[in-house]
């Protein structure tokens, strides 16, 4: 344990709110956001945290924001997050930016969490680091696992690294998220369907419309209902989802 606690990381900031998407949408939870990301997704709407090495990080607490030095050690991080645990909040959801580049220092915020505070550890990563992935994957209790489709990233197209990082995370509590706009086509749907059930068909799926604030449309309620009725041919579990902590006006 004082290994891991020893371990430092970067940090974009810490909070507590609740969980604004997906099958865990409302949960009250505790959110570490680490710093760096190397995806830069274009209608991305945590564009500060995509530098890896930031001077400070915020512990945002219900009295103010404290502006904290980086990097930090794991052990002094899970102190410093005590003021903002909840009688019977649960989870602890790391996210980014994109947690994976900071692999170990992400186990160690999950081990430690786990073990001095019961929390449940949930990761929020993009299913382009496999390998990454099945290094901690028996450390979290749940994954949200994010399918970029090409007419969102430029063209890009990363299909077998999807496919490796699903099945991956198969056996665990998993749930793939794919962002949709008004521009996504039903091919690209059409894919990302199939290639979850060509893992595993009961594998939560969940099409989360993208923010108007990130300069892209949002899909019409005919292509969202067209897009769940052809999923659902397939798989078992297929949700749609806003980003439901922005509807109420909450970090």
């Amino acid at each position: 344990m004082a290994r891991l606690e020893n371990i430092s990381g970067w940090l974009h900031s810490a909070f507590d709110s609740i969980e604004g998407e997906g099958m865990y949408a409302g949960s009250r939870a505790l959110f570490v956001r680490l710093a760096g990301c190397n995806v830069a997704c274009p209608y991305c709407d945590t564009r500060e945290a995509w530098e890896p090495h930031p001077v400070k990080w915020k512990l945002m607490l219900a009295d103010g924001t404290r502006e904290m030095d980086n990097p930090i050690a794991a052990g002094d991080l899970i102190s410093y997050l005590r003021p903002l645990l909840m009688p019977n909040m649960r989870y602890l959801s790391i996210t980014g930016g994109e947690p994976l580049l900071q692999l170990d220092f992400t186990r160690a915020l999950a081990h430690l969490a786990h073990h001095k505070w019961n929390l449940t550890a949930n990761l929020e990563t993009s299913g382009l680091y496999p390998r990454e992935l099945a290094e901690t994957i028996s450390d979290f209790s749940h994954i949200s696992l994010d399918i970029k489709l090409p007419s969102l990233m430029n063209g890009v197209e990363n299909w077998e690294l999807y496919l490796q990082s699903v099945k991956v995370a198969s056996d665990s509590m998993v749930q793939v998220k794919v962002v949709v706009a008004r521009q996504t086509t039903d091919a690209e749907i059409e894919q990302a369907v199939e290639l979850v059930a060509r893992v595993e068909s009961h594998i939560p799926f969940i099409l989360q419309p993208v923010d108007k604030s990130c300069g892209f449309a949002p899909p019409d309620s005919a292509q969202l209902l067209h897009w769940q009725e052809f999923a659902l041919r397939t798989l078992h579990e297929v949700r749609i989802v806003p980003q439901i902590h922005k509807v109420i006006g909450v970090k």
